[in-house]
């Protein structure tokens, strides 16, 4: 595998924005018991640079089935949202961490930086809360994503995590 094709795959990983945090054995486990809200995406506005409704909508929508496929657990249905060559890397990588991790991802946040006929820059803030036994640290994360057009459909291209505030 080359080097950006590592890159490639490394970032659409950290995805949706989901960054993995581990929490060492000798931190505590936060006292109060954090519980995800209930599920907002169907309210979250679209702010920032829009250009074309239509084509921000499909974006939301995008990133709204990412989050529901991490969820879910279903590997193939998160690795559909993304471009075709990082799909097969990503199912396989994703079938492992979700079978170690129980997590639910919430979409707070969507924001367009920078739109184009054919790609998007997004800034959404995403929630993270460990459902499961394995260790892992609550947060709200800021990714950033880049959306393109492949084959007349939106697919996320890149994802890069700005910001992580834990939450426990």
């Amino acid at each position: 595998m080359n080097k950006s094709y590592r890159k490639l795959i490394l970032t659409l990983i950290i995805l949706s924005g989901v960054i993995f945090f581990y929490v060492f054995p000798h931190q505590k486990a936060a006292e109060a018991i954090i519980t995800p809200s209930k599920d907002k995406t169907e309210s979250i506005q679209i702010t920032g640079r829009i250009t074309d409704q239509k084509a921000a909508k499909a974006g939301l929508t995008l990133l709204q089935q990412n989050l529901q496929a991490a969820n879910a657990k279903d590997s193939t249905a998160y690795a559909d949202t993304l471009i075709k060559k990082a799909q097969a890397a990503t199912k396989k990588e994703m079938d492992k961490f979700f079978a170690s991790y129980d997590l639910h991802h919430e979409l707070l946040s969507f924001e367009v930086i920078k739109q184009e006929q054919n790609q998007m820059v997004i800034k959404a803030q995403q929630k993270t809360i460990n459902q499961g036994k394995e260790k892992y640290r609550n947060h709200i994360s800021e990714a950033r994503h880049l959306f393109v057009k492949e084959d007349g459909s939106w697919k996320i291209k890149e994802t890069n995590m700005a910001d992580t505030n834990f939450i426990d």
